[in-house]
């Protein structure tokens, strides 16, 4: 189950529609355009690491819990507690 985007191939845009690869490219020099540029990498970092907990998620954990609560299930419907007052108790 492979649902990654490719992060790299997204066409960032400025609000006035001005591609921000072209600009980046334009303004190497001008801070304003370096730390948008770092901006834009933390989020395309964030989004792939998402992915992956993501996919990790699904394929591996979510079965598990979903073995976990069936147990859980099992327990509290075929197993009972004396609790009569004659019960022997011990500690």
């Amino acid at each position: 189950m492979n649902t990654n985007t490719n992060l790299s191939d997204i066409k960032w845009k400025l609000n006035d529609g001005t591609d921000f690869n072209a600009l980046t490219n334009d303004g190497q020099g001008l801070s304003i355009i370096q730390e948008a540029k770092s901006v834009v990498g933390n989020v395309q970092k964030a989004w792939s690491e998402y992915q992956k907990l993501k996919e990790k998620y699904q394929t591996s954990e979510l079965p598990q819990l979903l073995d976990l609560e069936l147990q859980l299930e099992n327990v509290s419907q075929n197993y009972s507690v004396n609790t009569s007052e004659s019960v022997l108790r011990v500690y």
